[in-house]
């Protein structure tokens, strides 16, 4: 068992302790990014004398930009660290989390301890954490509130859309958050506006509690599309009345949508005759907001040729040609079906439109090149006949 000067200094060192981990160790750079250390673990929670224990410790990046973490270290003058240092542990994106394993062994002597994790992040200030290790002590730290956020945004926004995000706050602490404040930041260069109210107060959640907030977001008509980051700020209190502040953010999305159509049909040469090589000349054109993807338009006519065609991506307010070719072999009156296919935001789309193609030739459609011939022929028979008619009509009129 611990003497009285042991009790009294494992005493102390909590109380710093408490101190310590009162304000979150939070880091925030030009670029967005915001790495915190979102909780840890130690296992076995009170460990003996030489025995080797695990620290798991989770890292998120809060920010709305990538934070690249060079270096992750376990320092103690203490414990006895026996697992390697992580380097170049990656790129953390928005929102995102790691959790990383440190071995260590424990002192000889009993008591608290506080190893350190250090977080070194690219282009940032280095993170000092301090992790309790309560080698067989009697004390028992107070734990505190942890709050994890969960953001139920919309897949799909446009612009001048009115939406939903819901935010679940859990408390996955071992003690009650007090007096938590919810604020929502709008910059005014974001197009998007709050309907809700952006501050709001929750009494307290109790540990492995949730609390839902809904707020209603209007974006903007003329809004360009991209990605916009929303910031929020949740502040709160343990049971050691510490104030804690914890930065997240709302990523939302404007989406448009591609409204693809059969600008114009044509045909080279414009009337055809039977025996004709066509060129089938059809214009798409995107008159939406956003992308058309993966663009396949086709024909099904009844000739031999190129009746597909390929043509990618169509940008809003372009158009571009479809080109047919094929020969025209028998004569007659076509209606035919031009179909096109696109992807909208991952989604695939089609339509269809109608059309009539005529090929003069010898199925009913005279040809222009008989047409001359047997004219010709009728007016050599019929001709003196027909003024002969014309001059007994005089005689009879005189």
């Amino acid at each position: 068992m611990w003497q009285k000067n042991n009790k009294f200094k494992a005493f102390i060192c909590f109380i710093l302790l408490v101190s310590v981990l009162g304000i979150p160790a939070v880091m925030a750079s030009s670029t967005g990014q915001s790495v915190t250390v979102a909780g840890y673990q130690v296992s076995p929670e009170v460990i003996m004398p030489k025995e080797t224990g695990v620290i798991s410790i989770t890292i998120r990046n809060n920010g709305s930009g990538s934070a690249e973490i060079e270096k992750v270290s376990l320092h103690s003058g203490d414990l006895k660290s026996v697992s390697d240092d992580y380097t170049r542990v990656g790129v953390l994106g928005p929102g995102s989390s790691t959790t990383l394993l440190f071995k260590f062994k424990a002192p000889v002597e009993e008591g608290i301890y506080f190893p350190e994790v250090w977080i070194d992040v690219f282009n940032s200030s280095m993170i000092r954490y301090p992790i309790l290790v309560n080698v067989n002590t009697e004390i028992s730290p107070i734990k505190g509130p942890v709050i994890e956020v969960e953001k139920i945004i919309p897949d799909s926004i446009k612009p001048g859309d009115e939406f939903i995000v819901t935010l679940s706050l859990t408390n996955k602490g071992q003690g009650k958050a007090n007096d938590v404040n919810v604020q929502i930041i709008i910059d005014p260069s974001v197009p998007i506006s709050l309907k809700s109210p952006n501050n709001f107060y929750i009494e307290g959640i109790e540990s492995k509690g949730i609390y839902k907030l809904k707020t209603e977001f209007l974006s903007n008509t003329n809004a360009k599309l991209g990605l916009y980051s929303i910031p929020i700020s949740i502040r709160y209190r343990g049971v050691d009345g510490i104030p804690k502040q914890q930065n997240e953010t709302i990523g939302v999305q404007i989406k448009g949508d591609p409204e693809i159509s059969i600008a114009s049909i044509s045909s080279d040469p414009a009337r055809i005759d039977q025996g004709d090589f066509v060129t089938l000349l059809i214009k798409v054109e995107n008159t939406g907001t956003d992308d058309a993807k993966s663009v396949k338009a086709s024909v099904d006519l009844p000739f031999n040729g190129v009746k597909s065609v390929f043509l990618g991506k169509i940008e809003p307010d372009e158009n571009v040609p479809a080109v047919f070719t094929f020969d025209a072999d028998t004569g007659g009156m076509y209606t035919y079906n031009v179909t096109i296919s696109y992807e909208n935001n991952d989604e695939a789309e089609v339509i269809s439109q109608m059309s009539e193609l005529v090929v003069t030739g010898s199925t009913g459609i005279l040809s222009n090149k008989l047409l001359l011939p047997i004219l010709i022929t009728i007016a050599i028979i019929i001709g003196p006949t027909l003024l002969f008619s014309i001059k007994i009509l005089k005689k009879k009129n005189e």
